[in-house]
């Protein structure tokens, strides 16, 4: 048996369990890259349209046709809100086996 204490300080007993001497003790280690595909889907959304008259407006008379023809035209001060934003769509994630970032282990994981 040995003793040890807790985080509080507090003596408790535990039994070290033997292991047969042909086993052994490992610990696993593996690199990842976890990713996941994010959809952006943009929108905009006109809230409201104002406008107003500058000045009076223009006529022009064409008669290139033998005919005559009035273009109008009118000045104006046109004020749009609109709402612009991006909705994000996540796709399904996945895991692909890697190296270790600085690859120290000198050995070469497979994929």
């Amino acid at each position: 048996m040995t003793a040890a204490k807790n985080e509080g300080g507090a003596s408790y007993k535990y039994r070290r369990e033997r292991r047969p001497d042909n086993a052994y003790s490992k610990t696993a280690l593996e690199y990842a890259d976890v990713s996941m595909p994010v959809d952006l889907i943009p929108y905009v959304r006109v809230d409201r349209v104002t406008y107003e008259c500058c000045g009076e407006p223009t006529a022009e008379c064409d008669t290139s046709s033998g005919s005559c023809r009035i273009t109008m035209s009118q000045t104006m001060k046109i004020k749009v809100d609109a709402v612009f934003g991006v909705m994000a769509s996540p796709g399904e994630a996945y895991v692909k086996c890697t190296l270790p970032p600085d690859n120290t282990d000198g050995e070469k994981k497979q994929p």
